[in-house]
């Protein structure tokens, strides 16, 4: 959607772009696989500034737990604000791929980890009136043995949205956010739980404070954060 804002010296006028964000699926699989696949998933309407963000979180039984692709609807997409982290011979990831997808309502998510992983969850949006691809500030934090909260801190804008994940070895205990809305809660899937959350950022440029409290009885514990801003704020 377009809306004039006002004339500039020339007589040109100018248009701003609302950024849009709408949550349109989770799924998640105990399957130890390398790749997984999930079909026939909902990409929402159509668009030509249309983007897909998938949010994905891993655990594996080994040190290495990494995503090396991911794509929708066979469009391969780009990773940002990944980390992962290893302790006491398990580990776990978090991050974000986007991929621009203007047209297609529905396509397979496929999740592919860089070795036999044993968890998996994912929660993806459709984005539109994003200024970039590009996430303009993402942050990260880990936590070890006994450790059950993560900080993560944004440069946000007007306008622009927020998401953020988060995965630990602690299951059955529901997390709590605060600086961004909760969305999905894998409680109990295996021997991981996995959590997703976004905001749309509605108030002036500042820094964006975001935590996460996981549970207690942590071994091992990851969570991602990022910023995209829209064309030209509100």
């Amino acid at each position: 959607m377009l809306r004039v804002n006002q004339l500039n010296g020339f007589g040109v006028i100018e248009r701003r772009v609302p950024s849009t964000i709408e949550r349109l699926g989770h799924v998640n699989s105990t399957a130890n696989n390398i790749t997984y696949t999930f079909g026939g998933q909902s990409l929402g309407e159509a668009a030509a500034d249309r983007y897909i963000i998938v949010a994905v979180a891993f655990r594996d039984d080994g040190l290495s737990a990494d995503a090396t692709a991911v794509s929708v609807a066979g469009v391969a997409a780009t990773e940002f604000g990944n980390v992962s982290f290893a302790n006491s011979s398990e580990s776990c990831y978090t991050g974000f791929w986007i991929v621009a997808l203007p047209s297609g309502t529905t396509g397979d998510i496929v999740i592919t980890g860089n070795t036999t992983m044993t968890e998996v969850a994912a929660t993806w949006y459709r984005v539109t009136g994003l200024a970039s691809a590009t996430p303009t500030d993402t942050s990260t934090d880990t936590a070890g043995t006994g450790v059950n909260v993560m900080d993560m801190n944004l440069d946000v804008q007007a306008g622009g949205i927020v998401l953020a994940i988060a995965t630990s070895d602690v299951e059955g205990i529901a997390c709590t956010w605060t600086g961004i809305v909760d969305e999905d809660d894998d409680v109990g899937l295996g021997n991981m739980r996995a959590t997703a959350a976004s905001r749309k950022q509605t108030a002036a440029g500042a820094a964006q404070a975001i935590q996460v409290t996981m549970g207690t009885g942590n071994l091992r514990a990851c969570s991602s954060a990022a910023h995209w801003a829209a064309i030209n704020g509100f």
